[in-house]
Formats: C-alpha cells, sequence, structure tokens
C-alpha cells in the first residue's frame, strides 16, 4: 500500500501570533499550555514542508544523497549564553547532505559569480583581514581565502509566500540554484 504525502499548504495567517506571545511569556508553564498549537501552526507545517523540499531537490543534489530532514529545537541552549530566556521565537530547518568528502578552488569562483550575477549573495560569516600564512598577495582566489566560511543567502521573500503552497517552489527553485556550490563545497571541503 502506497503511503499518501502531506502536502504543504502554507503557514496559517494567525500563526506569527504564537511567536509574539511566547516572546511576551517565555515560561514553561505558558509553553506547556500552548505546546499543541505549536505543534498545530508551526511544527507539523514545517516537517510536511522540509519534506516535500528534500524529496524534490535529490535530483539537483545528484550524485550527494540528501539526509533526513528535521525541524531545529525550540528549546534555546542556555549552557553559554548570557540570555537566559528558555525558548526561541522563531522556527528553523534543516536539509543535510548525507555522509562526508575530500579537497580543489579554482571551479569555485564561476559558480560563485553565477550565483552573484542571479542576484544571490554569496559571502562569509566573517572576513580575515589578511590572507592566511603562505598565500601571495595576488593569489587568484584571495577574496575567497580571507573568508571565515561561506555563505549563500536567498533573495528576499516575497511577502505573504509563507502563506501560500508556492513557498515550498520558491525554496525548490533557490536551492536548486545553489545546489552547484554546496556540492563543489562537500567534494573539496568535506
Amino acid at each position: 500500500m502506497t503511503a499518501v504525502r502531506a502536502v504543504f499548504a502554507g503557514f496559517d495567517r494567525n500563526a506569527m501570533q504564537f511567536w509574539h506571545e511566547l516572546a511576551g511569556e517565555m515560561s514553561r508553564p505558558w509553553f506547556a499550555a500552548n505546546q499543541q498549537r505549536y505543534h498545530n501552526l508551526w511544527l507539523t507545517p514545517m516537517t510536511v514542508l522540509l519534506d516535500d523540499v528534500a524529496r524534490r531537490l535529490a535530483p539537483a543534489y545528484r550524485p550527494l544523497k540528501l539526509g533526513a530532514p528535521g525541524v531545529l529545537r525550540i528549546h534555546r541552549d542556555l549552557r553559554f549564553a548570557r540570555d537566559k530566556t528558555p525558548y526561541k521565537t522563531h522556527i528553523a530547518g534543516v536539509i543535510r547532505i548525507a555522509g562526508v568528502a575530500g579537497a580543489p578552488g579554482a571551479a569555485l569562483l564561476p559558480i560563485i559569480s553565477r550565483l552573484r550575477e542571479a542576484g544571490y549573495t554569496v559571502g562569509a560569516h566573517d572576513h580575515y583581514k589578511r590572507l592566511p600564512g603562505g598565500f601571495a598577495p595576488d593569489h587568484p582566489r584571495a577574496e575567497l581565502l580571507k573568508m571565515k566560511g561561506l555563505t549563500c543567502a536567498f533573495p528576499e521573500i516575497p511577502a505573504g509566500l509563507l502563506h501560500k503552497p508556492a513557498w515550498a517552489d520558491w525554496l525548490v527553485r533557490h536551492a536548486t540554484a545553489a545546489a552547484r556550490l554546496v556540492i563543489w563545497l562537500h567534494r573539496h571541503v568535506g
């Protein structure tokens, strides 16, 4: 018997109210009383969205295999945080690449250039002021060598799209555009 796949219908138009209330309350009793609401408004639709997007992205990320998608915890890690509020006021999910890989760089520049030309912001979490030791100042990939990490941010989300089934299509389109960058990084950086 074939399993019926749930279809992402968009997040409820009133769902943001949950985050506003949580930000004002930030207590375990409040969250316990509203946990089912969190599941209905956010966790369940996010899980359906991630499953749909991961399934549709799999061909674009070949030969890599995508891992199982997951929703990140709503509970904050308070061990080393100055802010001791127990809950995040947003939801986030991840679709990871399954497995690991190995190490070159000239092919990376054209991938980044194409993404930037298409309107994506490709950058780093932070930048070094100078090149790491052992690299000539005129190295052809000096810009990349100064980066701490590498990020690719999608364009701004069109207003109201979170509440529509087309949100999944938007995510698939942009994640597909970034696939070559992710595949290169996985192959050469691991």
